[in-house]
């Protein structure tokens, strides 16, 4: 994991996600971590089971080809499945 240059995403193996620093000085960190997190542009869910823009769900991956591994970069997802194929 990395942090973009402008500091306000967090680079991971499933997408970029949008770092939302509380205003408030005694944000709890339960409150923190109840968040859902938003992802920036092309991602994975959570689960792997589907290909994400800007958090929203647009193209369901069949069982066969949800990742084992994967990697996300600018507009590019690198999928690696159980079957070991990319």
């Amino acid at each position: 994991m990395s942090f973009d240059i402008t500091g306000t995403y967090l680079c991971t193996d499933i997408g970029a996600i949008a770092i939302d620093t509380p205003s408030a000085p005694n944000t709890v960190m339960e409150d923190l971590e109840r968040r859902t997190p938003q992802y920036k542009g092309v991602g994975l869910s959570a689960n792997g089971e589907w290909v994400t823009w800007n958090s929203a769900n647009v193209a369901w991956l069949p069982s066969e080809y949800q990742p084992w591994c994967s990697a996300v970069s600018g507009k590019t997802i690198s999928i690696g499945v159980a079957s070991e194929k990319v």
